[in-house]
């Protein structure tokens, strides 16, 4: 029992660094898409993963848990930061919503999570900034976050579905 938990821990302390790493190295990827503020969400691949194989207790305290170190080490406790808050907030709330009560697909979960992630970013934007015309961007990032949405979902249902029985041998079956 004990070695289980272990492999647990470690697992999930992989996934947190994993998490943290891909938000940096995103940052070294030349702008795709010119639109301000436009990030790919590479560093909610293994936090989707860990929904879908550990659970939502476990996908709230890794949001958390990469928030916290993102402003740690990459962007302070600036502005960024609480834009960031805003979307993880709205992005956790959705999430949860989708995948505990009304229990959509990994698709569905991922995607709305990538677009309440962004109207979360424009509401911190309006109470921080006041500037309240900042929702008509909504018109532009929401596509382009449902769209990333799902590209995370389809990468993390490969993963899933991929690993060797005896990594999962031990582990719920998920939904897809």
């Amino acid at each position: 029992m004990g070695r289980i938990k272990t492999y647990h821990i470690v697992l999930f302390a992989l996934l947190l660094a994993l998490s943290v790493l891909l938000h940096y190295l995103e940052g070294l990827i030349p702008v795709i898409v010119p639109v301000p503020g436009f990030r790919l969400g590479l560093a909610n691949i293994p936090i989707l993963f860990a929904l879908y194989y550990f659970g939502y207790i476990a996908y709230l305290v890794l949001m958390l848990l990469k928030l916290l170190f993102v402003g740690l080490l990459f962007s302070g406790f600036g502005p960024s930061f609480y834009l960031a808050l805003g979307g993880t907030i709205l992005s956790i709330v959705m999430t949860l919503i989708s995948y505990q009560i009304i229990k959509t697909s990994i698709y569905a979960t991922s995607i709305s999570s990538s677009i309440f992630h962004a109207i979360g970013q424009l509401i911190a934007y309006h109470l921080f900034f006041q500037t309240p015309t900042v929702y008509f961007y909504l018109s532009v990032l929401g596509p382009i976050s449902a769209l990333t949405g799902y590209f995370i979902a389809l990468f993390d249902k490969i993963i899933i579905t991929r690993l060797p029985y005896s990594f999962k041998e031990n582990e719920e079956k998920r939904r897809f």
